[in-house]
């Protein structure tokens, strides 16, 4: 539109007129439109420094037009700031985020997809300096680290929708379906079509990626289909046939669970530094019965109690814990007056990684405390019990 007058503006140009095709979302940088068109599986990109009106059928003015495969439905996209890359959701399910090297727009090249559950459907994309956000439908609101946008990590997450997701546009439409980062408070809104909106703070913390591989403690046989379990994040994963892992998180301690049957499974806290990829190659010890074993096998070099997963919740999670040197531990539970609910731990714990699961069918719907002490350490995180 020509709106230098702005009580009458003009068309002076167009794309898609006619439904031809439909274009669904856009972003404009400069003159050039950047065209989710939804049904026609791809993202179009149209030059309109000289202003007309364009259809797929136009030629000159199209710089270039991307299939997003395989599964297509291309629904929104954004750029990073510099215009160097291209992020693109597809809204179907099992829909992923597919990223693109776009220096060269007359022929785009992807250089990376990335999901957060493979039955699940993507919605919206934001870049924000060195960081992407997603509106996920039933996965929530979801963070990556772009820095380099080939390897995206995701640092951060918070699940608004506390349905499970399963095949059906019932489940898979439901949830997290805009989010927006960019108020100068620094505040992230994101709103859930069924549970509300919410106003969330992020530590905007890089990540790091550590792989290795696992083996047989005895044979010195690669392991395939090892799962590999980050606990705070709740992400799995599994060993390829070389026995290879591998995977990304926010910098810092994780505790990492690898279990396969017919092995004693295995608890290790790895951290994981910003910007680097690490080693860390893991062995492990079969057993004759197919009892749950959980195996420490290194003594934590400190403290640490990890937020509760999943939160929200219903009506069960999972709370980690490292203990440094033997000694007498609580880890109990509070309601917000302070009132506590329940003691898990009550005794002299060993140094180890520890998890607890906990069961809230008693309770109410709300926010509750939990506290872990052990000598001189002591910490308190929040849960949310959702009914």
């Amino acid at each position: 539109m020509d709106i230098f007058d702005p009580l009458n503006p003009l068309q002076v140009g167009s794309y898609g007129k006619g439904s031809t095709p439909y274009v669904h979302d856009a972003i404009i940088r400069n003159d050039t439109l950047y065209a989710s068109a939804i049904n026609g599986n791809r993202l179009d990109i149209v030059d309109f420094s000289t202003k007309g009106h364009y259809t797929q059928n136009t030629t000159g003015k199209i710089v270039s037009k991307t299939t997003t495969a395989p599964e297509g439905r291309t629904h929104q996209a954004w750029l990073t700031e510099d215009g160097n890359y291209m992020f693109v959701a597809t809204e179907v399910t099992g829909g992923h985020l597919h990223i693109y090297d776009i220096t060269n727009r007359t022929s785009p090249i992807e250089i990376a997809t990335w999901s957060s559950d493979p039955i699940a459907s993507i919605h919206n994309v934001f870049v924000k300096g060195d960081f992407l956000y997603i509106a996920y439908y039933g996965e929530g609101f979801r963070v990556l680290d772009i820095k380099n946008p080939s390897n995206p990590i995701e640092v951060a997450f918070y699940d608004t929708y506390p349905g499970s997701t399963q095949p059906g546009h019932n489940s898979v439409f439901h949830g997290a379906w805009g989010v927006y980062p960019y108020f100068p408070s620094g505040k992230i809104a994101v709103s859930d079509m069924n549970t509300g909106l919410y106003v969330l703070t992020v530590n905007e913390k890089h990540g790091g990626n550590v792989t290795g591989v696992v083996r047989d403690a005895g044979t010195g046989q690669v392991l395939e289909n090892v799962e590999v379990l980050v606990q705070e994040m709740g992400r799995k994963s599994l060993t390829n046939v070389s026995g290879r892992y591998a995977y990304g998180s926010a910098s810092g301690a994780h505790t990492i669970k690898f279990s396969k049957s017919g092995y004693i499974a295995r608890l290790d806290t790895v951290v994981t530094i910003a910007g680097t990829m690490d080693t860390v190659d893991i062995s492990l010890t079969p057993v004759s019965t197919g009892a749950d074993i959980v195996q420490n096998h290194d003594v934590p070099r400190e403290y640490s109690l990890l937020q509760n997963f999943p939160n929200p919740f219903n009506p069960e999670t999972q709370i980690g814990f490292t203990i440094q040197v033997s000694g007498f531990t609580s880890l109990k539970v509070f309601d917000m007056l302070g009132r506590e609910i329940e003691s898990f731990v009550n005794r002299t714990v060993s140094p180890g990684f520890y998890t607890i699961t906990m069961n809230a069918g008693s309770l109410s719907s709300g926010v509750y405390y939990y506290t872990l002490t052990s000598g001189t350490f002591s910490s308190t995180k929040k849960m949310v019990v959702t009914k």
